[in-house]
């Protein structure tokens, strides 16, 4: 059973994570498809799955050095624990709490008017991992409608 999926949506690499560490094939799958897709920003939502030293060692040679924007939606305190090791070699990554998601991508440049949509595509994205979607997947539409 796959652990991550991601998906290239304009220039922002969307990577989701269920509670456990990707498997290395998973983790592989992903850096190839990062080099072949260079994106300008990636937004990571996790529900407390993360990479591994070793993945994140081949994760920092992937980068070569090159700073990449990334956001990370998380509760989980041990992702933070591994975006703070993971910053020391990419200084542009930064935790969010899923409440936080539009801030989090208000802090990758995003346009606002672009928010919805992507959006709406993680969750269809987090829905190929589990029926019901990632837990750290929050997202709701501003209500349109008024109340008599």
């Amino acid at each position: 059973m796959a652990t991550m999926r991601y998906e290239l949506f304009g220039d922002t690499l969307a990577i989701l994570h269920m509670a456990n560490a990707p498997s290395d094939d998973e983790w592989e799958g992903m850096l190839v498809y990062l080099r072949a897709n260079w994106p300008a920003r990636v937004v990571v939502f996790t529900d407390g799955g993360g990479p591994t030293t070793l993945q994140r060692g081949r994760l920092n040679d992937a980068l070569s050095g090159k700073p990449l924007k990334t956001a990370v939606v998380t509760s989980s305190a041990v992702v933070r624990g591994i975006v703070t090791a993971l910053s020391w070699f990419n200084a542009g990554i930064k935790t969010f709490t899923p409440d936080r998601a539009p801030a989090a991508l208000r802090y990758l440049g995003v346009a606002v008017d672009a928010h919805e949509h992507l959006m709406q595509q993680v969750l269809k994205l987090s829905k190929q991992l589990t029926a019901d979607g990632l837990k750290c997947v929050v997202w709701s539409v501003p209500s349109t409608s008024r109340s008599p």
